[in-house]
């Protein structure tokens, strides 16, 4: 698809969210903007921190500003989780008149959040990501950083970890910080099997 200049990106994103009746991915919506040539998501780079938070956060806060209009008008509600964004027609619910207070919705919408965040900011973000999440959270989020899924044995994670140490080394072409994000993942599930708590 060929992105139409006169297209605002809130009017690009929506048309993806009613392209997509059963919802769509952070990820899945950036490959779709991506595909249509938006000069937003052109440049973006998986592996580079910083160009990564930068394109989720000029995508999340043109999906905040979707569900204020959204609100505003009555039309719709939009519900946003990186892991599946969906559009949903407004229900009859008591509260339904009235917007919930959402701190993130406060933080997506301040653009000087971008333009202040730095990549010693990401790094610490990202660091209180993993302090904040319960154990169980954290499994699931390391195992997903070393490309694996439930159910799964403490020998397949070794196996897995070194394969992707490889595959990730600076030495041979990789990217240093994915590879510390590798390790500090196998890091936690060492910690966690050794004592003897797997879940």
């Amino acid at each position: 698809m060929e992105h139409n200049p006169d297209i605002s990106l809130a009017d690009l994103v929506l048309q993806a969210l009613e392209a997509h009746p059963l919802g769509i991915s952070e990820y899945e919506l950036i490959q779709w903007l991506k595909n249509t040539g938006h000069e937003s998501f052109q440049d973006v780079e998986f592996w580079d921190r910083l160009s990564l938070f930068q394109t989720h956060f000029i995508l999340f806060h043109t999906l905040y500003q979707l569900k204020q209009r959204s609100w505003g008008h009555n039309s719709a509600t939009l519900e946003i989780n990186p892991l599946k964004i969906i559009l949903l027609p407004v229900g009859n619910s008591a509260g339904s008149d009235v917007i919930e207070h959402d701190p993130l919705m406060d933080y997506y919408l301040d653009i000087d959040n971008l333009k202040n965040t730095s990549e010693n900011d990401i790094a610490e973000l990202l660091t209180n990501f993993w302090r904040t999440l319960s154990n169980q959270d954290k499994r699931s989020a390391a195992l997903r950083e070393l490309e694996l899924d439930d159910p799964v044995d403490y020998v397949k994670i070794k196996h897995q970890h070194r394969r992707l140490v490889m595959r990730h080394h600076p030495d041979r072409g990789g990217n240093k910080e994915k590879l510390q994000a590798i390790n500090a993942a196998m890091d936690f599930l060492n910690n966690l099997y050794q004592s003897g708590n797997k879940r």
